[in-house]
Formats: structure tokens, sequence, C-alpha cells
């Protein structure tokens, strides 16, 4: 079964580009015999505003764009986030990283790679293999203990290993 969707961020009311890719995805979605979802971006708990998911909600509707099952909201789901998370750890296919966004445009720059093809910096797999060359098996305190062993204790997050011209099985 195809599931198309739409994820708008609830920091205002829908504006006439959303829309159109909210129809664009339903319009594909249906075209395929598929279900359309909407799924609300409301993890930028700063930007998000009071209501705006509900008025978006409204907006889709009075457009006849009803999603085929239940709006779903990201901040409800950290719950399966960890779960999935962990089987990325689990299989080694995450790590940790702490490069700043300034970080990896140096990097980019030193590799003579150029911003203007793509807009943004593309992460250059600096912490792939380790970081500041302390290679870490991520399994939660022992890793968050070495990250503040070298003096990371905020700012990192994790990244996933991504091959190229290999499928990666998740779960």
């Amino acid at each position: 079964m195809i599931r198309g969707r739409f994820a708008p961020s609830p920091t205002g009311e829908l504006h006439a580009g959303s829309l159109v890719a909210a129809l664009a995805s339903w319009l594909d979605a249906r075209s395929l015999q598929g279900e359309w979802w909407v799924r609300m971006e409301d993890v930028d708990g700063p930007r998000c505003i009071d209501g705006a998911a509900a008025k978006i909600l409204q907006q889709l509707s009075l457009c006849r764009l009803h999603s085929d099952g239940e709006v779903l909201y990201q901040s409800h789901r950290n719950d399966i986030y960890q779960q999935v998370l962990n089987q990325l750890i689990a299989k080694g296919l995450a790590y940790p990283c702490a490069c700043t966004r300034k970080e990896i445009e140096e990097q980019q720059v030193s590799l003579g790679l150029s911003l203007e093809r793509h807009k943004s910096a593309v992460y250059p797999g600096t912490c792939r293999n380790g970081l500041d060359g302390v290679l870490m098996s991520l399994n939660g305190a022992l890793c968050a203990e070495v990250l503040m062993s070298i003096g990371l204790t905020g700012g990192w997050g994790l990244r996933c290993k991504m091959f190229k011209k290999k499928w990666v099985t998740l779960f």
C-alpha cells in the first residue's frame, strides 16, 4: 500500500506553497490508489504556535483534504523514535557526531567542494570513525561518559551510516 503524507510545521497558518505541496502529495497518493496521511512536525517547540495545528487541519479540510488515518504528531512519538535509534545503534548503523554546521561548511571548503551546488554543506563523515580519534561503542551511559571525557557535554547527536549503492535494512 502506497502512503503519501503531508508534514506541515504548526508555526502559523497554511501558506499557498504548503497548500500546493499538500495537494500534490494528495494527488500523487490517490493516483496510485494509496492513502494520504498528515503528520504535524511539532518538534520545534519555540517556533510552534498554539492552535496552529488545528488551524492547518481546518484549512486542509476546507480544501477537502482529509488524512486517511489519525493525524500524527511528531512530539508524541518519542518512544517509537528511541526504539528505532536503539536498533540503529545495535546494528552499528549510527554514530555520535559533534560537528557544528559551521565546521561542516569549513570542512567542505577545505575539501574544495562548493556550497553553491547544494546550497548547504554536505556532511563529509568527519565523526564516522570516532570523535577526536576516540572510537566508541554506543551503549547509553558508556557513550555519554566517553563524550564527557573529551569535553562534549552537549551539542552532539547521532548520524546514520549510509552506504553508496547498497540497501540497508533498518528493521
